[in-house]
């Protein structure tokens, strides 16, 4: 189905739509309002949280659409816990900071586990703690940013996820710098995304032992898709001398994937990577690399440039929001459409295709020397429904080939609401 600019997003009214009840968050409801939401909701249903600061949240066998709603972002302290979401349904996490304080909470910033149904994660930032010296070893790693561990498949764009450094110590255990993202098994695509690693803890008094090894920026065992993100390796912790010398830590790759028993493969386009360096004194660790494919694992390094989108990420019936599509002055421009998700990794698009086989799509025009088009649009209603949710991803075009942008997604909600 092809449509044009004047008619973005009113089609929706002719697409098959599944009920969802939309709940409201206030701050002043409580900082385990968040909680209380997710308890209450359906599979489908969306949440809209307004600016605040708000306890852990744990999502259990079900999908659903966590989105922020106004400025400034809202806070989720303690981290964000997801598992077992079904197949055919998507959860989705739009808009937040969330942070674990080792005071409260001594945990990852985003966990999500045993999940057969899709994750999809956009504008969010993942802070984790730093590890904590003391006998108690089971704190001293730094913790990774965004953790994963056995989900089919995961989604994010412009989202930051920060792994803690290591402690440092005197006479025991240093700790490991936790990674930005770890994925894990299944497939997994990120669109303008920053990683940036914790560092290896180092000795701090003079002993014979070695510095801990910084993080990864991002690691995965299958498949992992890259286009224009910032990703960086932590630094290797440094060593000490006694009777003998210990070793700095070996610096974190800012890719590190697959596995010598199960070969991994990364596609990469137009990203930007920093190694961690080996720690040192007396004897350096070893550096980090790029990207790193363990065993017989294929990294393959895509051709053009990575391409941007961006979309208001709710927009109430009748209000106003627009899409931004960045790319290279002069390709023309499209913009697919759907109501649901595929996971479909396609060289010749130079990306993860996203929007399910049943899509639309508008033509856009060119883009202006600038590289960036901005496309505004007023929200159309939605047959009576509460809200609806639109995956979106724009295809560029020039004489060189085809490439596409991130997905980002837009919910259209009743103005009752």
């Amino acid at each position: 189905m092809r449509a044009t600019a004047a008619t973005l997003f009113g089609l929706i009214v002719l697409a098959p739509l599944a009920i969802a009840d939309v709940h409201v968050v206030r701050n002043t409801d409580g900082v385990q309002a968040v909680q209380t939401a997710v308890d209450a909701a359906a599979s489908g249903d969306v949440i809209l949280v307004q600016p605040g600061s708000y306890s852990r949240v744990i999502v259990a066998n079900k999908g659903l659409s966590i989105l922020a709603d106004g400025a400034p972002v809202p806070l989720i302290v303690g981290g964000v816990e997801v598992r077992d979401i079904p197949a055919g349904e998507v959860f989705v996490l739009n808009g937040f900071r969330v942070s674990s304080k080792n005071s409260e909470n001594f945990d990852i910033a985003f966990v999500a586990e045993d999940c057969s149904g899709e994750l999809f994660v956009e504008n969010c930032t993942f802070v984790s703690p730093s590890g904590l010296a003391g006998p108690d070893t089971s704190k001293v790693n730094g913790r990774t940013g965004a953790r994963l561990s056995n989900v089919q498949s995961s989604v994010w764009n412009r989202c930051t996820a920060i792994g803690g450094s290591g402690a440092n110590a005197t006479f025991s255990q240093v700790g490991i710098g936790g990674s930005g993202f770890s994925l894990g098994s299944g497939d997994h695509a990120l669109f303008d995304c920053i990683a940036v690693a914790g560092y290896g803890g180092s000795i701090n008094d003079i002993a014979p032992l070695s510095g801990a090894p910084g993080g990864f920026g991002a690691s995965f065992s299958d498949f992992g898709f890259f286009s224009g993100c910032d990703l960086t390796g932590g630094n290797g912790g440094l060593g000490e001398c006694g009777l003998f010398c210990g070793e700095g830590g070996d610096g974190g790759d800012a890719i590190a994937f697959g596995s010598f028993q199960t070969p991994g493969e990364a596609w990469t386009l137009n990203n930007n990577y920093v190694a961690g360096l080996g720690g040192s004194y007396p004897i350096s660790g070893d550096n980090g690399e790029d990207v790193n494919p363990v065993g017989a694992s294929v990294h393959q390094v895509l051709q053009g440039s990575a391409k941007h989108l961006e979309i208001s990420p709710v927009v109430r019936v009748f209000g106003s929001g627009q899409a931004k599509v960045g790319g290279d002055a002069g390709e023309l421009a499209y913009l697919f459409y759907s109501f649901d998700l595929a996971f479909a990794p396609n060289l010749g698009l130079n990306a993860v295709f996203m929007p399910a086989p049943s899509f639309g799509f508008i033509r856009l025009g060119l883009l202006p020397e600038s590289g960036e088009k901005i496309v505004p649009f007023t929200a159309q209603p939605i047959n009576g429904l509460d809200a609806v949710s639109i995956y979106l991803q724009a295809l560029l075009i020039d004489g060189s080939g085809i490439n596409m942008s991130g997905p980002s997604a837009l919910t259209i909600v009743d103005s009752a609401f």
